[in-house]
């Protein structure tokens, strides 16, 4: 007679472990459905958070260094922020509260220029000067280019843009990342309102 011990029977086991790892897939799975089928749906700006309805009342900031409607007045459309880097390149700066984007980007990372697309134009502001609405038109007028230098930019200076769909805005550059002459980053801040040039 054998005095070994029985093994035990693992096998037992086995398809209970495969059931459970089958359920908490599925339930995971179950979770992010909603998101992995709303895949063409902006969920990065105020506005795609929001529910329909009327458009939310969006107070100009206050803080330092961020746009506001200035003493010239204006009512701010949207307001947001966006990064370019050399895998994404483009910007749709008419997306927002409200506001459907045209999915024409407004600015683009040229390496060596931020540049515009389409019908938008630029205009660089000085550090220091005043980021508003006012300033943003008269520089938009004056000095709208399709291109500005990347050395230009800078954090803390303000880059107009005239969207694709003619309304007016300010880019606070908030971060710039230039390697050997080409612009590798540019990090920034927007306020659009609601006026047209």
């Amino acid at each position: 007679m054998s005095t070994e011990s029985p093994k035990p029977d693992r096998s037992r086991w086995f398809v209970p472990i495969i059931v459970a790892t089958i359920a908490a897939a599925a339930t995971v799975v179950a979770a992010l459905a909603p998101f992995l089928l709303d895949g063409d749906k902006d969920t990065t700006t105020p506005a795609a958070n929001t529910t329909t309805g009327p458009r939310p009342a969006v107070p100009p900031r206050k803080q330092p260094g961020t746009p506001t409607t200035g003493s010239a007045g204006g009512t701010i459309d949207h307001t947001g922020f966006d990064i370019l880097i050399s895998s994404l390149r483009t910007a749709d700066l008419d997306r927002g509260y409200g506001v459907d984007g045209d999915q024409i980007p407004d600015i683009r990372n040229a390496d060596t220029a931020v540049a515009a697309n389409a019908n938008s134009s630029l205009a660089l502001l000085a550090l220091g000067e005043a980021q508003t609405l006012e300033a943003c038109r008269t520089a938009l007028t004056e000095r709208g280019t399709d291109n500005v230098p990347a050395a230009e930019v800078q954090a803390g200076s303000g880059l107009c843009v005239k969207t694709t769909k003619g309304l007016i805005g300010v880019a606070t550059i908030e971060d710039v990342d230039l390697n050997s002459g080409r612009l590798h980053k540019i990090q920034f801040k927007y306020v659009v309102w609601s006026d047209r040039l």
